[in-house]
């Protein structure tokens, strides 16, 4: 039974607009269009507001780059524009993948590129030799092959300086550049501002260079829009006008500013 006839309307109106077959049903539960401290993923690409235009900016530069970078101070919201703003945005036609380095790149590389190659028996099998870096390559370039164009986000690319020794972070960046030279493999690295400077220490990494794109804060209207649109996506309002104005310029020019936001209008949501 729905809870209120609110409930019942947004129902209606999930099926109403559904195409047929579609388990829209299942979304229709009020759950919180903010993720708070959590980041946005392709899932919530829906209730994604206040980048637009720096997504679709990106998407210029990426058709035209093999290896690009986005970067932003430590709570900038990178990782929910690369997935919930870039990857969900995709053009018709491209593939897309992402994966963070952690403690063991390769790995975590084979892990997020393994769904992508569920339907080939032969590339599935050389999964188990992706640690080295040859396989690897091939096993992308098959990837790449098969789908056209092709994207690898590679997020939170600090964790290659901070959780690896010199000799992984050597061997991890020549296989990023020779997949963006060689394959033919759009490369997407994102990372704090901070730590830019350690591409330098890597030949091939060194094109991020000529085609960075920084991630400042939030202007007021985007900030607005991150505040006020999520919840209109499930017909909900602010009612009082003054609380988000005073949300807004509690937190602007805050360095940090978008996870306080996002963590007060995640508990505002609940509290509603």
């Amino acid at each position: 039974r729905f809870a209120s006839a609110h409930e019942l309307g947004l129902a209606l109106d999930a099926v109403l607009k559904a195409p047929p077959g579609a388990a829209w049903l299942t979304e229709v539960e009020e759950r919180n269009p903010y993720p708070g401290l959590q980041s946005f993923t392709e899932k919530d690409a829906r209730a994604f507001f206040g980048r637009e235009e720096e997504v679709k900016a990106l998407w210029q530069r990426i058709e035209h780059r093999g290896l690009l970078a986005v970067i932003g101070p430590s709570g900038a919201g990178k990782t929910s524009f690369v997935r919930a703003g870039v990857i969900a945005s995709k053009p018709e036609g491209w593939a897309a993948i992402v994966c963070k380095p952690g403690a063991a790149p390769l790995r975590s590389l084979g892990q997020a590129l393994a769904p992508e190659l569920a339907s080939d028996p032969e590339a599935l099998r050389r999964l188990l030799s992706f640690d080295e870096p040859q396989t690897a390559f091939e096993l992308i370039a098959r990837w790449r092959r098969a789908k056209g164009d092709a994207l690898l986000v590679v997020d939170q690319f600090e964790e290659l300086f901070t959780l690896n020794a010199k000799a992984t972070q050597e061997s991890f960046s020549q296989l990023l550049g020779r997949l963006a030279t060689e394959a033919g493999v759009h490369v997407l690295l994102s990372l704090r501002d901070d730590f830019l400077i350690r591409c330098s220490e890597h030949e091939p990494l060194a094109p991020v260079f000529e085609s960075l794109t920084p991630l400042p804060a939030l202007t007021t209207d985007g900030l607005r829009r991150a505040l006020v649109e999520p919840a209109k996506t499930l017909g909900y309002d602010f009612e009082d006008e003054a609380l988000v104005t005073e949300m807004i310029d509690s937190v602007e020019g805050v360095r940090g500013a978008l996870p306080l936001l996002a963590f007060a209008v995640s508990r505002l949501w609940e509290k509603r």
